[in-house]
């Protein structure tokens, strides 16, 4: 950092890196506070046993660090993500994604339109009688929620027969069965076309040396041991 100063700041890995250290030091402390507080609480409690104690304060800070571990090990996966792409086969996946990404994202915007829509229509038609559709929000997770399954039909289906099986129906159809299966189909071709002409990355011989390094200390481990194994029998005969 003191080498390169401001462009330090201008590569994502270093930033990456950056936001881990700085989110596994504010973990830190917000555990530390997290402990005193439930110390805090606690002597309070045992002191006066009859008397309202609140947790408010500490639901609080326990919510945030378990936020920001959640949101460490996000950036923790995609760092691990970047050092595993050395790796001939996962450096495939990474760079199928990164050719596939033009047309990645116009499927996911059109996925995003998708589901904005349906939730749009079920919180208007369900969102005064069914609590799931209260808000634009809520109807989101739960459209979101039936691509994976977890889903009240009957709900749907006792208030409105017609226009809650139109909806499901229209939904998965249009949904799973064309634009993710064309999204896959995009990120498959791309994959077998890499496959068949794979493209070179930079790491490739830091990566083939490491390899050979390693490959070459196992191999005189068991130089050794059969040299030594040589030895025995000798000094037995």
């Amino acid at each position: 950092m003191k080498k390169q100063k401001w462009s330090y700041f201008s590569k994502i890995k270093n930033l990456l890196d950056l936001s881990i250290i700085m989110i596994s030091l504010c973990n830190t402390g917000l555990y530390i506070k997290l402990v005193l507080l439930r110390q805090r609480d606690i002597d309070r409690y045992q002191q006066d046993r009859t008397g309202f104690v609140s947790f408010y304060e500490t639901a609080i800070v326990e919510s945030i660090h378990d936020y920001s571990i959640a949101f460490l090990v996000s950036l923790m996966t995609a760092k691990l993500w970047s050092l595993l792409s050395l790796n001939p086969n996962l450096h495939l996946i990474t760079v199928t994604l990164r050719k596939a990404w033009d047309e990645i994202s116009c499927f996911l915007i059109a996925i995003v339109i998708v589901i904005v829509a349906y939730s749009i229509t079920c919180n208007l038609l369900y969102g005064w009688s069914i609590y799931s559709y209260r808000t634009f929000f809520d109807s989101a997770v739960t459209i979101f929620s039936l691509l994976i399954g977890i889903f009240n039909y009957d709900e749907v289906l006792d208030l409105n027969p017609i226009i809650g099986s139109l909806l499901i129906t229209t939904y998965v159809i249009f949904l799973v069965f064309m634009l993710v299966n064309i999204f896959l189909s995009v990120i498959l071709t791309i994959f077998s076309q890499e496959r068949r002409c794979p493209t070179s990355y930079k790491d490739k011989e830091v990566v083939d040396l490491l390899l050979l390094k390693l490959s070459g200390l196992f191999v005189v481990g068991k130089k050794t041991k059969r040299s030594e194994d040589a030895k025995n029998e000798k000094k037995l005969m």
